[in-house]
């Protein structure tokens, strides 16, 4: 069987975080469109590594509402704190308190990635 490389195995992570948070709640949340395609990340994958897949930084998107999202990041960041509450809070203290540089080894993307994956079996039953 052949080892998956770091870069690979870090992408099977995103895919399996971005399933993950449109299984917890698959409307768009700054619009409201029922079935939303994209999960972003609230605070930006390239400043903030050490949450990569914390799901508490994810949010669902339509496609339009995704697309303004990296143009005008002001206003969904405004409906995120209104729809998700206590947990926007706090998940700003760890944005601001975390590390920038890449916290993720292969041993700790390996455990994510199972972690996911049973988080989406988890959501998709309910």
């Amino acid at each position: 069987m052949k080892r998956a490389t770091y870069s690979s195995l870090r992408r099977k992570c995103l895919n399996a975080w971005g399933k993950a948070i449109l299984a917890q709640d698959p409307v768009c949340i700054v619009c409201g469109r029922e079935r939303a395609a994209n999960a972003h990340h609230i605070f930006p994958r390239a400043r903030y590594r050490h949450l990569w897949f914390d799901l508490r930084n994810g949010a669902a998107l339509c496609i339009g509402c995704h697309y303004r999202a990296h143009f005008d990041p002001v206003r969904p960041v405004l409906r995120f704190q209104a729809h998700m509450g206590d947990r926007f809070n706090s998940l700003m203290v760890d944005a601001f308190n975390g590390r920038r540089k890449n916290p993720y080894g292969k041993k700790e993307l390996e455990t994510i990635l199972i972690a996911l994956k049973e988080t989406e079996g988890k959501d998709a039953n309910s």
